[in-house]
């Protein structure tokens, strides 16, 4: 009945304007290795499924 890929839609676009706000940068929370391991796969899965995509901004939060 249902598919256990997550879907993705283009009919609607997101966008956060932040103003002139200083961008926050924060140290990433520091994980094991076998949760590293988990994380890195998973992340490359939803890129590989179009459900992220890769970005590069001066905002970087745990």
């Amino acid at each position: 009945c249902f598919e256990n890929r997550l879907g993705r839609t283009s009919l609607v676009h997101h966008q956060i304007d932040t103003g002139n706000t200083k961008p926050i940068k924060l140290r990433p929370y520091r994980v094991s290795p076998a949760r590293k391991e988990i994380i890195s796969t998973e992340i490359t899965k939803m890129l590989n499924e179009g459900i992220i995509e890769p970005c590069n901004s001066p905002y970087a939060a745990p």
